[in-house]
């Protein structure tokens, strides 16, 4: 008699093949970027919107349906760059960055906070000779936030059933000395606190969870 646990784990690899094995259609997304309507414009920050840089075309980003990509700098102080992804699912930030030839470290989870909501975002320091960057992000499926672990497994049972989700990854990058970490990071909680007062009580949902 065959045992359960195999013909669970069978199951559970059907599915997994069917949801992701075969060529998919562009991911439309929620459009809940469009919404968020921010602006360049904040009171003590010179903002700049550089989602035209962003190619979204070809196979490889069929996961992503928009990009929101912003620079805002303060006071003649280090650029910090706010990527918000309307994903159909998510990919880790050291894929991308370390085919750049950056070393990483991962860092303890960084506490934010802004009027209504409070979380904690994954932190990791990225290097290449004298240069280095923070890198701060959270993902959010459904206003809930998620790790990486549970977030395959929501992707796979809204896939499954072709459900209806909104799957946001937010990050935040900042050059930075690696001894200076807390300073950016003080920085970043400064942004996004000037950020909460122009997102609708919703959007923030969507992007900091309830």
């Amino acid at each position: 008699m065959i045992n359960k646990t195999i013909i669970s784990a069978l199951i559970l690899f059907m599915a997994i093949v069917l949801a992701f094995g075969f060529p998919r259609h562009k991911y439309e997304g929620s459009h809940i970027l469009s919404s968020l309507d921010l602006s360049q414009d904040i009171p003590g920050w010179d903002g700049e919107d550089v989602s035209y840089k962003i190619d979204l075309r070809g196979q490889k980003m069929n996961f992503l349906s928009h990009v929101l990509a912003m620079e805002y700098s303060k006071d003649k102080g280090p650029m910090i760059l706010l990527l918000i992804l309307d994903a159909d699912n998510f990919h880790y930030p050291k894929t991308c960055v370390g085919g750049a030839g950056f070393d990483s470290e991962d860092l303890e989870d960084i506490a934010f906070k802004i009027p209504h909501h409070a979380w904690k975002a994954k932190a990791i320091y990225f290097q290449k000779g004298d240069d280095g960057f923070l890198t701060v992000y959270w993902m959010c499926i459904n206003k809930k936030q998620v790790d990486w672990t549970s977030q395959k497994f929501i992707q796979l049972w809204y896939s499954l059933f072709n459900l209806p989700k909104t799957g946001v990854m937010v990050r935040l990058d900042i050059e930075t000395p690696r001894g200076k970490i807390a300073e950016a990071t003080k920085s970043i909680q400064e942004l996004l606190t000037a950020l909460s007062s122009q997102i609708s009580a919703e959007g923030q949902d969507y992007l900091f969870s309830k």
